[in-house]
């Protein structure tokens, strides 16, 4: 999930992360996600998944709520959501000013499995020969040791 959170602080220890490893982690889902070519909304593709979701859906439900309501109900819900805009009569934030307002991370870098292994997450990753890898194991063909 590292495409998700990025570099926010987890919820328990506030502590940040290593941004170069993070930089890698979502390069790398970013790659692995290209070759699945996933197909979106009438067929079109996407390499961000953050984007797309934005975009087709995050956005426009958000303008529909904000438009339904009465200028001074909008004008009282804004300030308690500084992390969006409202011009043109269109909503807009980015994906990590809408995350910032939803939530916090729950786990450590990397967020789906762990480096030494050591993570149920990791066994998702095995082989029949192998019983734990890294996840840019099984995205890019490399074998862990």
């Amino acid at each position: 999930m590292r495409w998700n959170w990025g570099t926010l602080p987890t919820q328990t220890t506030g502590k940040t992360f290593d941004r170069s490893v993070s930089k890698e982690l979502q390069s790398q889902f970013a790659e692995y996600q290209a070759r699945l070519n996933l197909r979106g909304l009438k067929g079109s593709g996407f390499r961000n998944y953050d984007d797309y979701l934005l975009k087709q859906y995050l956005q426009p439900s958000r303008t529909k709520y904000l438009a339904a309501l009465l200028d001074s109900e909008r004008e009282t819900y804004l300030p308690k959501n500084t992390h969006m805009s409202w011009k043109n009569n269109q909503a807009a934030f980015t994906w990590e000013g809408y995350l910032a307002h939803v939530a916090q991370r729950k786990k450590t870098q990397p967020a789906f499995d762990g480096f030494d292994l050591s993570a149920g997450e990791n066994n998702e990753f095995g082989t029949g020969t192998t019983e734990a890898r890294h996840f840019t194991a099984s995205t890019s063909g490399r074998s862990s040791s």
